[in-house]
């Protein structure tokens, strides 16, 4: 709803809509959350990441301008569900770009763990981690596993 009445009003200013989509909440009638109880992130934050299909198709329906996702990913220190999020992730585009919608880039958050201004260093959200004591850098599995997917998907 927030989204929807801030974009109606700038929506004549625009060139493009950029998304950031971390997470899905589910509201009752309450305006309680009533999200299921998995999966989640490691802030808690319930994770369903077909869910951006969703939000590109009624966007899309709503404005008709051109997206650019430009912030999508989850805080996932151990990389165990990672790989997961960007499988289903590049499913709900390409079903989306299917449908029409016009979305015309994708960018991970992030490249490296970084600051969070409202948590700080913990919640490890990089496709590649620092080390913040050595500040080495580790490659992800699920980096890897992007980079090859993205060569595959380009052809």
């Amino acid at each position: 709803m927030w989204n929807w009445w801030f974009l109606n009003r700038v929506r004549e200013q625009l060139d493009f809509i950029g998304i950031n989509f971390y997470s899905t909440h589910y509201i009752s009638w309450l305006w309680k959350e009533k999200n299921p109880d998995n999966p989640h992130n490691d802030l808690g934050w319930y994770m369903e990441p077909s869910a951006i299909y969703d939000v590109l198709v009624k966007t899309a329906d709503r404005y008709g301008l051109p997206m650019i996702i430009t912030e999508n990913g989850l805080a996932d220190a151990g990389d165990k569900q990672r790989q997961w999020w960007l499988e289903q992730t590049i499913a709900a585009m390409q079903r989306a770009l299917a449908k029409g919608v016009p979305l015309k880039g994708y960018l991970h958050w992030s490249l490296l763990d970084n600051f969070e201004w409202a948590y700080g260093w913990w919640p490890e959200f990089g496709l590649v981690h620092v080390d913040r004591k050595t500040m080495k850098r580790s490659v992800r599995s699920s980096a890897k596993w992007f980079g090859s997917e993205i060569k595959r998907i380009r052809g």
